[in-house]
């Protein structure tokens, strides 16, 4: 089960991350942006086809993740490089990510992204 989890984080942070959102989440998935914002499941595929183009995309670490029946929580830092509005970002954040079981079959339901940092800067301490 975590296993599946672990797999599921490393697809979400990756360059692909707009289009895998379409197929892993709940239909009420929301994921809230660093200026508290959230959108949702049609709103970030398209964001991440328009005002961000995605250059790199990866998992650094998980720090915690826990399954309790059908719910699991991760936090986990992840690298990214992108322009957003043209202008270019290369940060690394903190995200906090919940999923739900539905019909067997595990989705994300909801993810939250710290502001980024830079990659040469210390990493938060867990």
């Amino acid at each position: 089960m975590a296993a599946e989890l672990e797999t599921m984080i490393s697809e979400f942070c990756s360059i692909k991350m707009g289009d895998w959102i379409a197929g892993n989440t709940t239909d009420d998935f929301q994921f809230v942006r660093p200026t508290g914002n959230p959108i949702d499941k049609i709103g970030f595929p398209a964001m991440m086809t328009g005002d961000v183009v995605v250059q790199a995309g990866e998992l650094k670490k998980i720090h915690k993740l826990e399954v309790s029946g059908d719910m699991a929580f991760a936090c986990l830092t992840q690298y990214g490089k992108f322009t957003y509005k043209g202008t270019p970002n290369e940060d690394i954040c903190v995200m906090t990510l919940i999923f739900k079981k539905v019909d067997g079959a595990w989705k994300l339901a909801w993810a939250q992204r710290s502001s980024g940092r830079k990659p040469d800067e210390p990493a938060p301490s867990f």
